[in-house]
């Protein structure tokens, strides 16, 4: 049980370390031959491995279809969402997490993403649980390459946050 564990987490690890995720044929591959292996009793481990491999991969392919396409970056849209935590003050701003997000455009749609938004001068007090039907200018989550610094998008990554934004100033908002 112990090496199927090990086994497992070093296939987790191994999807970190690639420079890019592998193919949907090659995770299916895996798939498959993981199985066979799993009939095998001396050679579980290794279908343990290839198993985590294509889910580690399968799982990372998804979130990052989730994702704001680069494409649809700066452009505004009006969305609908909960408030799931106390807006943070920031300077003269405050930062929202907005969970449940529905965009839609003619070329790209996605239910239920997670935003995270600057709000510039809200005209009424935010609290955590409020619907918001807002305008905001989104683009994809991402961040700077400082080495030895924090890496905002892997934090953005973890944190499931598929765009980033703020509001921007509309008479409906």
């Amino acid at each position: 049980m112990r090496l199927l564990l090990a086994a497992w987490c070093c296939g987790l690890l191994f999807v970190q370390l690639l420079p890019r995720l592998p193919g949907p044929a090659l995770g299916w591959l895996f798939v498959i031959v993981a199985l066979a292996l799993g009939c095998i009793p001396r050679l579980r481990w290794c279908g343990c491995l290839l198993a985590a491999i294509s889910w580690a991969g399968w799982y990372a392919a998804h979130a990052l279809e989730r994702r704001l396409p680069e494409a649809l970056a700066g452009q505004t849209f009006q969305i609908v969402g909960v408030l799931i935590e106390a807006p943070q003050s920031a300077f003269d701003s405050l930062r929202l997490s907005l969970t449940g997000v529905n965009v839609a455009t003619h070329r790209w749609s996605r239910q239920h993403i997670s935003v995270r938004l600057s709000w510039y001068r809200p005209p009424f007090a935010l609290e955590p649980g409020m619907r918001c039907r807002v305008y905001v200018r989104l683009k994809p989550p991402r961040g700077l390459r400082n080495l030895g610094g924090f890496d905002a998008e892997r934090w953005y990554f973890a944190n499931a946050i598929d765009a980033i934004g703020y509001v921007v100033a509309h008479p409906d908002n």
